[in-house]
């Protein structure tokens, strides 16, 4: 069983779970949309679904908060950074139609109800966002429990932002979190 096969799963599931949710997402259509057949998928992930959507969160989870904290390093501060990632949420959520938001939160709202591990695994790539954030703005000499608290209401905001935006086809959430960003961390 080829680590193509495995890839293959993770590519699908990703894009399948994302734009329509956990529960919509049957395995036969994940094995249909990835090419691959019922043996990859239980010899990769032996606990069927629930395990592909783990791998799937912990993957995107990743991701984004690697491309977060790189745009932070990179960045003249945390509200320069937040400024770009949110144009950025903005041309992403538009270019897709509407169709592509956050990457975890699609799976994160059905985990409480749909799974253990993938409300684990959701709550775990949320926490490590809110660190990055949190420690970039340690680094602007915030306190650090001042940091702490900022950081969640940032991503937070951001997150739901992008929900709100994405559900109503309409991107005036996430351009008024980008101006209430701005106002709070510019003072």
């Amino acid at each position: 069983m080829s680590q193509q096969a495995r890839d293959r799963l993770v590519e699908s599931a990703a894009r399948l779970f994302r734009r329509q949710g956990y529960a919509a997402t049957g395995v036969k259509q994940l094995l249909d949309d990835s090419g691959t057949v019922t043996g990859s998928l239980y010899h990769h992930f032996p606990g069927g679904k629930e395990q592909v959507a783990v791998a799937v969160v912990e993957g995107a989870g990743q991701e984004v908060g690697a491309a977060l904290k790189a745009l932070l390093d990179r960045s003249d501060g945390v509200h320069a950074a937040l400024d770009r990632w949110i144009t950025w949420l903005i041309r992403a959520l538009e270019a897709s139609d509407g169709l592509d938001g956050c990457p975890v939160a699609p799976l994160a709202l059905e985990a409480p109800t749909a799974s253990g591990p993938l409300q684990r695994a959701a709550a775990a790539q949320f926490a490590a966002w809110g660190a990055t954030l949190s420690s970039a703005l340690r680094d602007e000499g915030y306190p650090a429990d001042d940091a702490d608290r900022l950081g969640l209401v940032l991503l937070s905001a951001i997150e739901g932002a992008l929900l709100l935006s994405r559900t109503s086809g309409d991107p005036a959430a996430l351009q008024a979190v980008r101006v209430t960003i701005t106002a709070l961390l510019t003072g």
